[in-house]
């Protein structure tokens, strides 16, 4: 076997697994196609001659392997141009996704025209409407957060199992205030004692579904009133506000008050000219002095009355029409000259002299008729409160870039202290008696307060008994 192993089919195998070769045997001088196969530890070699079937059926093989070669060479050719058709599409939505996914912008990404651009496009359109809505969403969230964030009222939106969804601070800080228990969690107060009727409200309106109902509760605590607001939405959430309305209610009954003291200080004038009157009408046979008494008594309850109905029509119109005052440069010091002017007969009456230490050159910019009537009740205050011989002093004592300091003070009677915290209120009287025999409305000093804060600024008093009173006030130049 060794001469075989010089054989050409022998040598072709080197390191493969089978060889062919195509010669003449030196045996039977006839051309064979030989081959050999090698296997772990022998060959297989077999031998056919090479006739012309053999010839013809070699020669096809070499050209299926052609075939096979040129349509690995088209198909590459194909897959190169459907790669570098499709590729920039699939490259662009593989773009899309990494944009989408930081909230980018997709307008530089353009798609050819074919299948997956089509696809490509449809996806850009749907990102952009999506970006669109999200960002539209996002900009009613923060309105949504500022409304809760900046409302003067508590909002609460709850769901239908009554867990909190959203609030703002007011709302746990009333919530908080209200209840004389602590909270164990935000949705807790359903079950303290003080809004057990907004529970059973919403217990039986959720039971029974009914959409979009609502109901106003009234909670008194710690001396604050709250309006409660319940409101079921469509899905059974529902709403809860919150708003002090412990002003609203305070106005409510100092009105309610004011109405019943009006009422009460009309009757006494009334009344008594009514008396005088009759006594007239039934008396013809009345002596002179008589009958000038009654007219003259009548005659100063008709201008006591008419002093009452032009001070609560000042009172009325400082608190509900402020705009209908006219505002305009006004100098203080002719202002306090023309009171004491007019004051000038009753001052001399009762010995009463008046002190002032204001500029002629100091302007504010106000209502003159409110500027005159805080100098104007001060001095008719002192003049029938404080006594004969009394001494008033009118100090501009400071100003600063805003605004000037006065000092109203009177070396007079005094007022109690228990009084002092009370003397700015509408009707009230130190000696009830005393103020209707002098002519008193009550309303005065009200009304200097009212004028005063009209003016943006502020007013206190204090006053010893015996040795006078002090206003100090400011207003804004």
């Amino acid at each position: 076997m060794d001469n075989h192993l010089e054989r050409p089919e022998v040598r072709s195998l080197k390191n493969k697994r089978f060889g062919s070769n195509i010669r003449k045997s030196g045996t039977t001088n006839i051309y064979y196609y030989y081959y050999i196969k090698k296997y772990d530890s022998y060959f297989v070699r077999a031998a056919l001659p090479y006739t012309e079937k053999v010839e013809d059926f070699l020669k096809a093989d070499y050209y299926f392997i052609l075939f096979i070669l040129l349509l690995f060479i088209i198909t590459s050719f194909l897959l190169i141009y459907v790669s570098d058709h499709f590729g920039k599409t699939i490259s662009n939505l593989k773009k899309i996704a990494f944009k989408a996914s930081n909230n980018e912008k997709l307008d530089d990404i353009v798609f050819e025209d074919n299948e997956l651009g089509e696809i490509g496009k449809e996806i850009k359109k749907i990102y952009n409407k999506m970006s669109t809505t999200t960002k539209q969403l996002s900009l009613e969230r923060d309105r949504l957060a500022n409304f809760f964030n900046t409302s003067r009222g508590g909002v609460g939106i709850f769901s239908k199992e009554k867990k909190m969804i959203i609030s703002n601070n007011h709302f746990i800080n009333y919530i908080n205030l209200i209840s004389q228990e602590k909270l164990d969690s935000q949705d807790s107060f359903f079950y303290k004692r003080e809004f057990l009727d907004i529970k059973t409200f919403l217990d039986n309106s959720l039971k029974e579904k009914q959409k979009n109902s609502s109901k106003s509760f009234n909670l008194f605590s710690n001396n604050r009133y709250f309006l409660f607001q319940v409101t079921l939405l469509n899905d059974l959430s529902f709403e809860i506000t919150i708003n002090d309305i412990t002003e609203v209610e305070n106005e409510k009954k100092l009105k309610q008050k004011m109405t019943s003291n009006i009422a009460h200080e009309l009757k006494t004038p009334v009344s008594a000219i009514l008396g005088y009157m009759e006594t007239i009408l039934n008396n013809s046979d009345l002596e002179k002095y008589q009958l000038n008494l009654f007219i003259e008594k009548s005659f100063k309850q008709a201008k006591r009355l008419s002093n009452l109905i032009q001070d609560i029509s000042i009172i009325t119109k400082i608190d509900e029409a402020k705009n209908l005052f006219e505002i305009k440069r006004v100098n203080l010091h002719t202002i306090i000259k023309e009171i004491i002017f007019d004051f000038d007969y009753t001052l001399k009456l009762n010995d009463i002299t008046i002190d002032t230490n204001v500029d002629k050159n100091y302007f504010i910019e106000g209502n003159k008729f409110l500027l005159d009537s805080i100098f104007r009740n001060l001095i008719d205050n002192s003049i029938k409160y404080a006594g004969k011989f009394t001494k008033i002093k009118i100090d501009m004592y400071f100003k600063d870039d805003g605004y000037y300091y006065f000092s109203y003070s009177d070396n007079g009677k005094g007022i109690p202290q228990k009084s002092l915290s009370k003397i700015f209120e509408r009707f009230y009287r130190i000696d009830k008696g005393r103020d209707r025999r002098v002519g008193g409305t009550g309303l005065g000093l009200s009304i200097v307060k009212h004028s005063v804060e009209f003016h943006k600024g502020n007013i206190l008093a204090k006053s010893e008994i015996n040795k006078g009173v002090i206003f100090n006030f400011s207003l804004k130049k």
